[in-house]
């Protein structure tokens, strides 16, 4: 089935696409993925969250959770790369993806 539009996808996951998402895991249960995000909230990422990955095009079809630690506005890469910067220092293997529920996956 075709994805759902992008607002749809907005309002059910509180996410705006397309934007960069600081990947910190991706885990199969969510009870496990909400306890990881948890533990980085209390790290100091404040905006620490869990999606489910097949809603997203650009991510890819794992049936698993990603912890992430927040997003950033897709049309500022600078800034995305200085706040990965920040999430690194946190979890050194912590990457930058675009955020959308069409194309393919791109990488920050």
């Amino acid at each position: 089935p075709p994805p759902p539009p992008p607002a749809a996808v907005a309002a059910k996951t509180g996410l705006p696409t397309p934007s960069w998402v600081f990947c910190m895991g991706a885990f199969k249960t969510k009870a496990k993925a909400e306890s990881e995000a948890a533990k980085y909230r209390k790290k100091g990422l404040v905006d620490a969250g869990v999606l489910w990955i097949p809603d997203y095009a650009s991510l890819s079809e794992a049936q698993m959770y990603l912890v992430h630690a927040g997003t950033h506005p897709f049309s500022d890469k600078a800034g995305a790369k200085a706040q990965l910067k920040k999430v690194q220092k946190v979890r050194k293997k912590a990457y930058g993806l675009k955020l959308d529920t069409t194309g393919p996956r791109v990488s920050l």
